[in-house]
């Protein structure tokens, strides 16, 4: 079913930057984006399913599928295909855990300051992290059609994201929700994040968005 609705989404949204969709009026740039990211975090928590594609002209694409967890600038991401990996972004780090055969440790765990934010996870703390985080961008093709609008930003300030040369968002303007991130490097490796399944309704617990390594697991530190 979640295949089928990420097919069903990949081909509306390319409808997006088709020929024929508009560009919201200089009024209202953004502002629906405002809204969808302001709702999350003036709410206790919201999760979706996660898809992440991870794309090279060098490697075959790579598809993680998983669930994704926001409350007030702390993210956690569980994708359970094809291997476990969480990922926690709380109120000081970074964690990334990656579950690995018994005879490779069983896990492998890092954790890295969030103001380091030249890394794998850039995109999500950039995003989730800092809630005026579009004063940062500029856009660069703005675009709307009668369900979706979305937007291609570039930084205003390179250091502000990165190795991230160019980023876009897309919103579901009938269920005012994120549907899709991607990010594109310089060498032009993009990664795509598709939301669905918006739910507010999750109580979640109050250490829910920290971290423990398991036991006798050498964590990697990265300052």
């Amino acid at each position: 079913m979640l295949l089928r609705f990420l097919v069903v989404l990949a081909l509306s949204i390319q409808g997006v930057f088709a020929e024929g969709s508009k560009a919201p009026s200089s009024a209202t740039e953004i502002e629906n984006l405002k809204k969808v990211f302001n709702k999350m975090w003036a709410s206790d928590s919201v999760s979706f399913d996660v898809q992440k594609k991870v794309s090279s002209e060098l490697t075959k694409d790579k598809v993680y599928d998983g669930k994704f967890y926001f409350s007030k600038g702390r993210v956690k991401v569980n994708f359970v295909k094809p291997t476990v990996t969480d990922i926690v972004i709380d109120d000081e780090y970074i964690w990334h855990a990656q579950k690995l055969p018994e005879e490779f440790g069983g896990w492998q765990v890092s954790k890295i300051k969030k103001s380091f934010t030249n890394h794998s996870q850039a995109l999500l703390y950039l995003m989730f992290g800092d809630q005026m985080y579009w004063d940062k961008l500029k856009i660069v093709e703005p675009k709307i059609t009668d369900k979706y609008e979305a937007y291609k930003f570039q930084p205003k300030n390179p250091k502000d994201f990165p190795g991230i040369t160019k980023l876009s968002v897309v919103i579901d303007l009938e269920k005012m929700a994120l549907v899709r991130v991607s990010q594109w490097d310089e060498l032009d490796n993009k990664v795509t994040y598709d939301f669905s399944h918006q739910d507010f309704s999750k109580l979640l617990p109050k250490d829910f968005f920290s971290y423990k390594p398991p036991k006798n697991v050498e964590v990697q530190n990265f300052n």
